[in-house]
């Protein structure tokens, strides 16, 4: 299964790849900023998403509403059924309803460490594998 990490951070989708046992099906791959996910979404869908909310600003007006801008175009466009998980330096509980409203299945803050995170992904990759045998 592929997961796809959105994140300026390099070191936090390497960790959160790491995260996974050896042999695990999981697959993480990373993309920097939304124009390098738009573009390896194009390419290859993945089963789920973690996003960070402060990237380069390429779809929004400034970095800090990055996130927000590509959750609510990943939403809209084809990946409404798609798992994405938020995680975010911010504590903010406006921003954190905000992306909810868009389609986000969780929310975290980073500094509640990794754990929350991969449990959430696993739990959401999970329910993909069972969608797909129902199939």
């Amino acid at each position: 299964m592929n997961v796809l990490v959105i994140d300026d951070d390099a070191q936090f989708a390497q960790d959160l790849a790491e995260a996974w046992p050896n042999g695990s099906e999981v697959v993480v791959e990373y993309a920097g900023s939304s124009i390098e996910a738009l573009e390896m979404i194009r390419s290859r869908v993945p089963e789920a998403i973690v996003l960070d909310l402060t990237m380069p600003a390429w779809l929004a007006a400034e970095p800090s509403r990055e996130g927000l801008a590509l959750l609510g175009a990943l939403v809209a466009g084809s990946m409404g059924q798609l798992p994405i998980i938020v995680a975010t330096e911010s504590d903010d509980r406006e921003l954190t309803l905000w992306c909810h409203r868009l389609g986000a299945r969780d929310v975290f803050t980073k500094s509640g460490g990794l754990d929350p995170i991969y449990e959430a992904l696993a739990d959401a990759l999970e329910e993909v594998k069972q969608r797909t045998r129902k199939r």
